[in-house]
């Protein structure tokens, strides 16, 4: 079933349906529903953000599979600062981790699994003129879906920020310089 609504052609609308079934097959995606992140930057809960990026990420399979888990594990290591704001330090490894708790679910080869753990773990992190070529060299000829979900993540955030695409082509025309 989930593997059906990921390949449709609206899958976030199809899991907003199908919520319960879904919540039944990865029960962590519950969490996510209605969790207010109480940060400037996501204006959404948790679990509309995750279906934005989804939405945003285009019909690629295993971008829309990092979508979905890319920030599931937020919930589970949410603080907040002596102002209110919420932090999700290392969501990123507690969405990892859910996610290969659910991989079998999906036809994936290992280094399907791989790049998807990668794409998970570095989707947050900003690529600078200084750690480049380790992107680089992580991600090889997929340094183009890194950017996508980068993209589709910011897209699924507060507007008011999305000049933070403006840093994003910048690193892409350097990435684009440096490869040809």
């Amino acid at each position: 079933m989930l593997e059906t609504i990921i390949l449709s052609d609206n899958p976030s609308n199809l899991i907003r349906l199908h919520k319960q079934d879904i919540y039944k097959l990865i029960p962590e995606l519950e969490k996510s529903d209605g969790f207010n992140q109480h940060n400037d930057y996501h204006i959404y809960d948790v679990l509309e953000h995750i279906l934005k990026v989804l939405d945003n990420v285009g019909d690629n399979y295993l971008l829309r599979i990092v979508a979905l888990f890319h920030d599931i594990g937020k919930p589970y290591v949410f603080t907040k600062d002596e102002d209110g704001t919420g932090h999700f330090y290392g969501h990123w490894t507690k969405s990892k981790e859910i996610f290969n708790k659910y991989k079998n679910m999906f036809k994936l080869s290992p280094d399907e699994i791989e790049l998807i753990n990668n794409l998970i773990e570095y989707h947050d992190l900003n690529i600078t003129k200084e750690n480049i070529d380790f992107f680089k060299s992580l991600f090889k000829d997929n340094i183009d879906l890194l950017l996508t979900i980068k993209r589709a993540d910011i897209l699924a955030q507060n507007p008011k920020y999305k000049d933070r695409l403006n840093d994003l082509e910048k690193i892409e025309e350097l990435i684009l310089k440096l490869t040809h």
